[in-house]
């Protein structure tokens, strides 16, 4: 271990001095580029190198002078904003080409620009045709396969079609949306969303199938879990003690027991005062019924957790059954009206506390690539510049 320790050190400052030497030749290039670069900036650093059973993760901070300190893997540790992993049998491969490395790491950051311009504007052409018809395009393959596989359920799936091809626009566009802005999860640092967005789309993908086959009961008990794991992940997310927020996201995902009720995550996310500021907004935009964002969100989750237990009020008791339901205009409507407000309520929180989420460019300079999920553009930037003035961290 002694000489793997001296072997990194060793590494480490080659690294950083050749690094340094090519920042300050390249600094206006760097800064032209306009994103955060993904190494050391400002020399000298400390280098903190945690072993792990595969590699070990080297964390670099501002300092005094260089220095470089080992330890080892002891579970969650705070992580500065310079963060490489190197597997041992790279390392063995690089450790005597750091220079390289560090050059290859700078070309690879400046060519950044050209390959997402390159890959935005092959995005771009591919998005030519009408917006509608591309998600009525959407809508019959998507049904095309439900039919396939459910072929018992092809009436219902066409009677869905034709009284509500509307509704389901609208629902198809929101998953599709939600999948496209992922990447802005990474960008504003939400590392609990990160992990789990891609389960919360195929919840709502899921949510979509059964209603369309008629299942609105079940469809609506997921739309609970698409808001209980946003909220909480939001929550996560929002939560300055970084380190703990992690050990808690990894726990909760592992099904530990999440330390915080619904009624206390709502309270931390909204106090007092942007509770006062930001629900008259929403009002008037027909984002709530009611006076207050908060009470809102009690409601639509004791709305939805009527049809994850059972109870007495349990509504659409003819669901409970293994054959499908026939289509029903008003249950369907009743869907479609529970899935926008709980898209609502998360797209607003997510906003809430991270209203950067509207103004941040996304991988290429100067090009807004958030199109929201149910929220309008004027929505988004209203809720956004007030959020940004009262929100306080967690």
């Amino acid at each position: 271990m002694d000489n793997l320790e001296k072997e990194i050190e060793l590494y480490v400052r080659n690294y950083t001095l050749a690094l340094e030497k090519l920042v300050k030749e390249n600094d206006q290039q760097i800064k032209s580029v306009g994103l955060k670069s993904p190494f050391p900036t400002e020399f000298p650093v400390r280098a903190v190198v945690c072993f792990e059973k595969r590699g070990f993760i080297v964390d670099y901070e501002k300092a005094n002078k260089f220095e470089v300190s080992f330890k080892k893997d002891e579970g969650p540790r705070t992580k500065t904003g310079w963060s490489t992993f190197m597997f041992y049998p790279l390392f063995e491969k690089l450790k005597e080409r750091a220079s390289e490395k560090a050059q290859k790491d700078l070309d690879s950051f400046l060519d950044l620009p050209r390959m997402i311009k390159e890959h935005e504007e092959e995005m771009e052409r591919q998005y030519e045709a009408e917006e509608r018809e591309y998600w009525i395009a959407e809508i019959d393959y998507t049904i095309g396969h439900y039919v396939d596989y459910l072929g018992q359920a092809k009436e219902v799936v066409e009677e869905t079609k034709k009284q509500a091809e509307t509704e389901l626009y609208g629902v198809v566009k929101i998953i599709q949306n939600h999948l496209s802005n992922y990447e802005f999860m990474l960008i504003v640092g939400c590392s609990a969303l990160d992990r789990l967005y891609f389960m919360i789309n195929s919840d709502m993908e899921t949510s979509l199938f059964l209603a369309l086959n008629g299942k609105y009961f079940a469809a609506a008990a997921i739309l609970r879990k698409i808001l209980e794991v946003n909220i909480r992940s939001t929550y996560l997310d929002s939560l300055q003690n970084r380190t703990d927020a992690e050990k808690t996201t990894e726990d909760w995902i592992k099904g530990g027991k999440f330390p915080k009720t619904f009624g206390q995550i709502r309270d931390d996310l909204i106090s007092e005062q942007i509770d006062k500021k930001l629900s008259p907004l929403l009002k008037k935009r027909g984002i709530i019924q009611n006076d207050s964002l908060k009470e809102s969100i009690v409601l639509l989750y004791r709305e939805l957790n009527v049809f994850v237990h059972l109870r007495p009020e349990t509504p659409w008791e003819e669901d409970l059954t293994f054959s499908f339901s026939e289509f029903k205009t008003e249950k369907f409507h009743s869907y479609h009206a529970q899935f926008t407000k709980v898209m609502q309520i998360c797209e607003v929180l997510l906003v809430l506390r991270f209203p950067k989420l509207v103004s941040l460019p996304g991988l290429l300079v100067k090009t807004e690539i958030y199109t929201g999920l149910v929220l309008s553009k004027p929505e988004l930037d209203e809720i956004s510049s007030l959020c940004a003035v009262y929100v306080k961290p967690i």
